[in-house]
């Protein structure tokens, strides 16, 4: 495939990400010039800590800049879309990626995504380390469709972006292995996906994420996997915390799917 021209944009793009590889303040003008090329209403880079479940750092430009501090402080904890994509390749929409009933009752959602004004997402995991993880999102505004945005535009510009990103996983995974286990935040709660219908398969390892939202999503992701299986037919995937208390049910459909 051939190489595709930079247009004067693309290069003030990744000059601004560049100077955000070395200064971690520069990152707030970096997404400013981003939103500004893709024609998008905001843009955010998160850095998630693997065993908190939490965000060690976000730059939020856009609708959601002033609310920054209360995604850090609360609502990092409730967000079923980013842990999703850690486990999802390229760039990926929050309203193709979690049905609508979920989102529903997602207060990250509600109380904070459309509180800013924005109603859907495009996120990739960008950068990833054992202890950490990188996100970049692209936010579209109340009204606004995701035909706006120039795939090719977009890109022109991922490489600047991972390298951008992986500069600061790098520098919060460095600070993760220099820090005393005894002062490390406690993980996140224990959930379980046990498939069921009269006989249930236990799940006896679970996984450790950081909300009820986040273990709801993985259900999702997971019954839309197992409904190409033909012998899972009338079977579903039932959520328990740790307390054995039931979160979630989501029905296996073969062939059709949940999403």
């Amino acid at each position: 495939m051939p190489a595709i021209p930079l247009s004067n944009s693309v290069r003030r793009v990744s000059h601004a990400l560049r100077d955000a590889e070395q200064a971690p303040d520069a990152w707030s003008g970096g997404l400013k010039l981003l939103t500004d090329t893709l024609s998008v209403a905001g843009a955010a880079c998160i850095i998630f800590n693997k065993k908190t479940g939490r965000a060690d750092w976000a730059c939020f430009s856009g609708l959601s800049s002033e609310l920054e501090s209360r995604y850090i402080d609360r609502f990092a904890a409730l967000d079923p879309f980013s842990p999703l994509l850690n486990a999802t390749p390229g760039w990926t929409r929050l309203l193709t990626c979690l049905p609508a009933p979920v989102l529903a009752k997602s207060e990250w959602y509600n109380e904070f995504v459309l509180r800013c004004g924005v109603r859907d997402i495009i996120g990739a995991n960008l950068a990833e380390t054992p202890s950490h993880f990188g996100i970049v999102g692209l936010h579209q505004q109340i009204g606004r469709h995701y035909a706006d945005v120039d795939p090719i535009l977009l890109h022109s510009l991922t490489e600047s972006l991972v390298s951008a990103t992986r500069s600061r996983v790098n520098a919060f995974s460095f600070a993760d292995k220099e820090e005393p286990e005894a002062h490390r935040p406690p993980v996140g709660s224990r959930y379980f996906f046990h498939i069921c219908n009269g006989q249930t398969y236990v799940d006896t390892a679970g996984h450790l994420l950081p909300s009820s939202d986040a273990a709801v999503a993985h259900a999702v992701l997971l019954a839309a996997e197992l409904s190409q299986d033909e012998g899972l037919r009338g079977f579903a995937v039932c959520v328990t915390d740790e307390t054995g208390r039931l979160v979630s049910r989501r029905p296996i459909h073969p062939r059709e799917g949940n999403l």
